[in-house]
């Protein structure tokens, strides 16, 4: 694996593992309740979560096939990560995306926990086999945002984690 997507890898893996920690720590039926109406319980959020990294996992393995002919990203790419990256540290509520499906009304913690370390090794499965030569080619699409390279999706997922991090954080408090 190519050392910063390691680095930026190994960053998401050392934040995902210490919310686990966190989270087993708590009672599941706490983890599984949603706070309010119409308010995501902390498996949703993690539901949320995984379906959005395990259908960028999809997407890149697609997408990369045709890598070899897109031309690097570039400015636009950057600045778009930056707003992206101001936004979500604004208190600013955002739709998910429909792309990611319905949540479902109910979330199994030990479940979703599982699911969403596979997708973890999924991911890293696929930095570990992405070529050198397309690191920087945009084959990450993000439904908000547009078209990434690698280094800007573990970027994103990583701002996209934080947000998340926090709002779950704020309901087992």
């Amino acid at each position: 694996m190519n050392p910063k997507v390691k680095k930026l890898f190994n960053h998401l893996q050392d934040n995902h593992a210490r919310l686990l920690a966190e989270l087993d720590k708590t009672d599941a039926r706490i983890l599984e309740r949603s706070p309010r109406e119409r308010k995501w319980s902390v498996t949703q959020i993690m539901y949320h979560l995984n379906s959005a990294e395990s259908n960028s996992v999809l997407y890149v393995s697609k997408k990369r096939l045709g890598a070899a002919q897109l031309r690097p990203t570039g400015l636009e790419a950057q600045l778009r990560l930056l707003v992206a990256i101001v936004a979500f540290y604004l208190p600013i509520k955002f739709k998910a995306p429909s792309v990611l499906g319905d949540m479902p009304a109910q979330v199994s913690y030990p479940e979703i926990k599982t699911r969403w370390i596979e997708t973890r090794k999924k991911l890293e499965s696929l930095l570990e086999s992405h070529p050198e030569d397309e690191l920087r080619k945009p084959i990450f699409r993000q439904p908000t945002f547009g078209y990434w390279n690698i280094f800007q999706m573990l970027w994103f997922m990583r701002i996209h984690f934080a947000r998340h991090r926090r709002q779950i954080l704020s309901l087992i408090r």
